[in-house]
């Protein structure tokens, strides 16, 4: 009788459940499919975890992401391919990209180590918020252990440790590995106390670790060292003392920025923006307590803003005649995600709210201007409408989307960068009530993949390093702008004329 192999979201929940469950989870660190299948067919064994250190090893490379992040990826997919377990994988430090965490689930992942690398503290809840972010994108209970025992042989700097530990909760990664819960401490449980249910006598011991060193929350597994590293050929069985890894269920919200505060901020500064182009554009601007629309001619159309969760049935009501009368396209956006749109024969999308908090950043590779001419002005409309493919605005009409009086209005500004001499992209930022956001970042086709997005969000970022910044992502462009520090806090809901 043949079993039938375990899709990857099964796999996921299994390794959930094993964290989760009262008994300590032992995993075995394995290096390829052979060292794989060998521990997958020992008694006892419920997941597979691979180890940075051996598979460098095995292909002849250092540990420390000295070994292509390309081959190690093909070690993870043989690996989860071979056996019927979970496989969680060591991701050291991201290799620079945390974006590979996803390349790391799709390659049959379900779980993970993330190691701060000894990095500062912020980029490191940032890899932590981006690894999470990923994990999320593929719809897969995918288990984190966030990895903050950097400063282990470093006992005298502790307090950073732990300061360290701490800020990872709100990251939501679904585990903290803290470094100290000692296998001492495991061995010395004695066997009596574990006759029955020896797991459960190890968590309680664990337990008590954790609260002599602060932490809030107990620990539901404990991961020992000693057997998994016994197994490895490429590392020394450890000496007493050696730590264990505690992890620390991490099911607790980020407070530091509620879904609601970054809803109504991104609802202010678009209704901000989209009132600067109105009338820049000599459009009508309707203002009402729960939206604000924008009302052109058959090809700017209408744009309506949300304003509040809670739009009352006469507002509705409004709606409802704006969009009849329209006499072009109707978008919509709502980040509440709150208001059902579809009765003005509407298609609704999401999208996610990003902030980011006021923090410097690089120099941009490349020129980056704030426009202050017409001729800029018109090139970087010429570079957005082709960037985003905006066919309403084709025939190309000078003007038509960003008048020249736009960079004239209180608080908005237009960036430019150059490539080789030629215009390669554009974005508009805002300025209301202390916060910044972006809008149309946009890369001409003709230089994609080149690296002009980064430069363009950074070159516009400089001007308000000091204010929190968001923005409404795409798919394609939410990982640039992880990388640059925003962290999804909130979702909206993006509605167009069918």
């Amino acid at each position: 009788m043949t079993t039938s192999t375990p899709t990857l979201q099964e796999k996921a929940r299994r390794l959930r459940t094993l964290h989760d469950e009262s008994r300590i989870l032992v995993l075995v660190n394995v290096w390829d499919a052979a060292s794989a299948r060998a521990v997958a067919a020992a008694p006892g064994c419920d997941a597979i975890a691979t180890a940075s250190h051996s598979v460098a090893a095995a292909h002849g490379d250092q540990d420390g992401e000295h070994m292509p992040f390309e081959l190690a990826l093909v070690a993870i997919a043989r690996i989860a391919e071979a056996v019927k377990r979970p496989v969680t994988a060591d991701l050291e430090g991201g290799y620079g990209d945390m974006a590979r965490a996803r390349a790391a689930i799709r390659a049959g992942a379900v779980g993970g180590d993330l190691e701060d690398v000894m990095r500062p503290v912020d980029q490191a809840v940032r890899a932590v918020r981006a690894a999470v972010a990923a994990s999320r994108d593929e719809g897969l209970p995918f288990v984190l252990n966030a990895r903050a025992d950097a400063y282990l042989h470093r006992p005298a700097r502790d307090r950073p440790r732990r300061r360290r530990r701490t800020r990872h909760r709100p990251a939501h990664a679904r585990r903290v590995a803290d470094p100290r819960c000692r296998t001492g401490l495991l061995r010395s449980v004695p066997p009596a106390l574990g006759a029955r249910r020896p797991h459960q006598q190890i968590r309680d011991a664990a337990r008590r670790s954790a609260r002599q060193t602060g932490q809030r929350r107990p620990p539901t597994s404990v991961t020992a060292d000693p057997r998994h590293r016994a197994m490895s050929p490429h590392r020394p069985h450890p000496s007493e003392g050696t730590p264990a890894a505690m992890t620390i269920d991490l099911n607790t919200p980020d407070r530091s920025a509620t879904a609601s505060d970054t809803s109504l901020r991104q609802a202010r500064s678009s209704a901000a923006f989209w009132t600067a182009v109105g009338h820049a554009r000599g459009h009508t601007v309707i203002r009402r307590r729960g939206f604000l629309a924008v009302a052109g001619d058959e090809r700017a159309g209408l744009r309506i803003l949300v304003q509040e969760p809670d739009l009352g049935r006469e507002e509705l009501a409004e709606l409802t005649d704006l969009a009849g009368r329209a006499s072009g396209p109707i978008d919509a956006e709502d980040p509440f995600s709150a208001t059902d749109l579809s009765r003005l024969d509407m298609n609704g999308r999401q999208m996610p709210i990003m902030l980011r908090a006021p923090g410097a950043v690089a120099e941009p590779a490349m020129q980056v201007i704030r426009l202050r001419t017409e001729e800029d002005l018109r090139a970087a409309e010429q570079a957005v409408i082709a960037a985003f493919t905006l066919s309403r605005f084709e025939p190309y009409r000078a003007g038509e989307m960003f008048p020249e009086a736009l960079i004239h209005q209180p608080g908005v500004d237009v960036f430019l960068a150059r490539l080789d001499g030629e215009v390669a992209g554009a974005c508009v930022t805002t300025v209301e009530d202390g916060f910044g956001s972006h809008y149309w970042v946009g890369t001409a086709p003709a230089f994609r993949s080149r690296g002009v997005g980064r430069a363009i969000m950074l070159g516009s970022l400089a001007p308000i390093t000091g204010l929190p910044v968001t923005l409404t992502a795409s798919r394609l462009g939410r990982p640039l702008y992880e990388s640059l520090g925003f962290q999804v806090t909130a979702t909206s809901t993006w509605w167009s004329s069918r």
